[in-house]
């Protein structure tokens, strides 16, 4: 079925099978940290509110890898979840520490392997 409905929206030469796991229930912040290839900008690294909502709320911020602390402040600081990341309603908020680490390391990747 995965394989019928990638080919009707894409070619079916370039279905290269799925992995699926099963999902984690956790409480706390569903975020987003992805990557695209823009053909103008080259890559591009995506940081925000992620979850069923994302395309909803639109609450992203963009930047050009590789990223370093500072860049990945930056782009925290440009989301409204980073506000609730801080802690919020009893909340204990995330290590944003890590959290940067994480994306200036995924950001080294996406050069590395565009």
């Amino acid at each position: 079925e995965m394989k019928e409905s990638v080919s009707r929206l894409a070619s079916p030469e370039g279905f290269e099978g799925v992995t699926v796991q099963p999902m984690i229930s956790m409480k706390g912040h569903e975020i987003i940290l992805g990557s695209s290839l823009d053909p103008q900008l080259g890559p591009v690294v995506l940081f925000g509110m992620g979850g069923s909502l994302v395309e909803v709320f639109k609450d992203s911020a963009l930047g050009l890898p590789p990223l370093n602390a500072n860049l990945a402040t930056k782009m925290l600081h440009q989301t409204k979840i980073y506000e609730a990341l801080k802690g919020v309603r009893g909340m204990k908020g995330v290590d944003t520490d890590k959290l940067k680490e994480v994306m200036v390391r995924f950001s080294v990747m996406v050069v590395d392997h565009p």
